[in-house]
């Protein structure tokens, strides 16, 4: 079998992302002397061979694929954003990445933009709540396929994304697992396309416990650190006996620990703390921080996988196909709280 980007990262120690830059001659100022040395002496041992006839093009095909996003915030979406690019690459294509810089006005004007025969497909890693099917129709009308790394309402399109609900469910099965029965959530607003799912986890994981579901443990706070920490300082003010907290994400959670300490309990004796995301900030947080861990190279590879699946079989089946890829419970140090007594004798 023809080796990989992935083969020789794993061969050389270091991430696709960085193979990809080096076999590109991308001058990184990251990437040291050293190590583009290695990677291109693994290279030349496994026999890599870039694959610049993917597939048969049609004339006037132009062998790009739109990388299209909302905003810079979410390390996590930067991270999947990497990962496609460099598979994309692979395929012999090359790709066309737009932002929107956080205005949801700016969205359709670079679908627009693909749409001048740019691309041959399209990836969407973050949408705008307000993307609707009127605003792709100008790509689905030319029979552009498109995939998306997240479920969007009322748009049947082929999805390869995270099992959010089965990981808000493994969370906080893992908490009920550990005695808590006062479980708060600290989430993000309405509108976040992620938080559904979420929710319906929480309380799948409550009901299933014969545990009623309070909309008192819930606080809705704008998600990162200061966002957490003000959040856990709310629940907890609520007196509801809250011994265990599930974050919306990382950077909320690690905002939330410092909302506990302040208030003089500990972590996570007094209260427990679970993230989601596994950025690499709440491994090295002041208690390492148990989260849910996204799948972020799986979901990328299979995003790419789905788009030239329609791209080499464009008269197959066009039902749209959802991969919800299963996360990972990463138990750290900030889970092993104990209820309260109060709790206890309740």
């Amino acid at each position: 079998m023809a080796s990989t980007l992935k083969d020789i990262a794993k061969a050389a120690g270091v991430s696709v992302t960085t193979v990809s830059l080096v076999l590109r001659d991308n001058q990184n100022p990251m990437i040291s002397k050293k190590t583009r040395e290695k990677v291109l002496e693994v290279a030349r041992e496994l026999k890599y061979r870039h694959n610049t006839h993917a597939r048969a093009l049609r004339m006037g095909k132009s062998r790009a694929i739109g990388l299209l996003m909302y905003d810079f915030e979410s390390k996590i979406a930067l991270s999947k954003l990497e990962t496609i690019d460099a598979g994309i690459w692979e395929k012999g294509y090359r790709s066309l990445i737009r932002i929107a810089g956080g205005h949801s006005d700016m969205i359709e004007q670079l679908i627009h933009e693909y749409a001048g025969g740019a691309i041959e497909g399209l990836i969407i890693i973050q949408a705008a709540t307000e993307l609707t099917a009127g605003s792709l129709e100008v790509l689905t009308s030319s029979d552009v396929p498109i995939v998306t790394l997240e479920p969007i309402e009322g748009l049947p399109l082929d999805c390869a994304t995270v099992d959010r609900k089965y990981g808000a469910y493994m969370g906080i099965k893992h908490l009920l697992n550990l005695g808590h029965r006062s479980i708060g959530m600290i989430h993000s607003h309405p509108t976040d396309l992620h938080l559904a799912p979420r929710l319906e986890g929480y309380r799948q994981a409550l009901l299933e416990h014969g545990l009623p579901v309070s909309k008192s443990l819930l606080v809705e706070t704008r998600v990162g650190y200061s966002g957490g920490y003000n959040a856990a300082k709310e629940l907890l003010s609520r007196g509801l006996g809250v011994t265990a907290i599930f974050c919306n994400n990382d950077e909320t959670a690690i905002g939330a620990m410092k909302g506990v300490q302040e208030l003089g309990l500990r972590i996570p004796d007094d209260i427990a703390i679970i993230g989601f995301d596994n950025i690499d900030a709440g491994e090295y947080a002041p208690v390492p921080l148990t989260t849910i861990a996204q799948p972020i190279d799986k979901v990328a590879e299979k995003a790419v996988e789905m788009m030239f699946d329609r791209i080499e079989n464009p008269s197959a089946d066009q039902s749209p196909r959802i991969m919800r890829i299963k996360p990972q419970l990463i138990i750290r140090e900030s889970c092993g709280g104990r209820r309260a007594a109060e709790t206890l004798a309740s």
